[in-house]
């Protein structure tokens, strides 16, 4: 038998077993597994929260869920018929100040004109004297005494006429007809009135209609 000769950078073949020639000890890929899962163990067992977030949330039952939904549709049903409910209340209440606004207004414009059937009494009762005797000085005395009628009523009202004549042109309570000039008049003033004005408080009903001087 021949003897094998080792040439000089030959390398030995590496043993199998627990070590290799340099004595280093050879791990095998079960142990390796083995010492991993213990590491992952340890590091739970350091931190217990690192399981408790890799878990799911438990999921709601199907009857705890039905119960869920009668309670929210019985809300709405609730909530659509107070919703219907206010609707219908509101509309009442628009309806019955709009009924009393009308009757307030109705009452009002009844008792302005109860006002002034008296101014037409005495109307009625100056032309009849006027036509009986045929005299102007009775007529004039009939519109007189209407005159002082109507005066009452619009005083009753707090209604008052506008002051013209004599004063300074304001455009807020006098419409200017014209300007004119008047001799010993001095510029802006009122000189004279084609239309009486008439107010109630400051809310001016008319403004009055004048000639102002240049």
């Amino acid at each position: 038998m021949k003897k094998r000769i080792k040439k000089k950078n030959e390398k030995e073949p590496k043993q199998s077993g627990d070590g290799n020639q340099n004595g280093t000890t050879t791990v095998d890929e079960p142990q390796k597994a083995q010492d991993t899962g213990s590491a992952e163990e340890t590091a739970l067992e350091l931190d217990p929260g690192v399981d408790e977030k890799a878990k799911e949330e438990p999921l709601v039952s199907h009857d705890e869920l039905n119960i869920k939904i009668e309670g929210l549709e019985k809300e709405l049903t609730q909530t659509k018929e107070k919703y219907i409910r206010l609707v219908a209340e509101f509309d009442n209440f628009k309806r019955r100040k709009e009924k009393e606004l009308m009757d307030s207004w109705a009452a009002s414009r009844i008792g302005l004109i109860k006002k002034f059937l008296p101014v037409l009494d005495d109307i009625d009762r100056s032309l009849i004297s006027a036509r009986q005797d045929n005299d102007f000085d009775v007529l004039a005395k009939g519109l007189e005494l209407v005159k002082k009628s109507f005066d009452k009523v619009l005083e009753n009202e707090k209604v008052e006429a506008v002051e013209a004549i004599g004063t300074e042109f304001n455009p807020e309570i006098h419409e200017a007809m014209l300007q004119m000039e008047k001799e010993g008049v001095k510029s802006n003033i009122v000189v004279e009135e084609h239309e009486k004005g008439y107010k109630v408080g400051s809310k001016i009903l008319r403004p009055a209609k004048v000639i102002v001087s240049k």
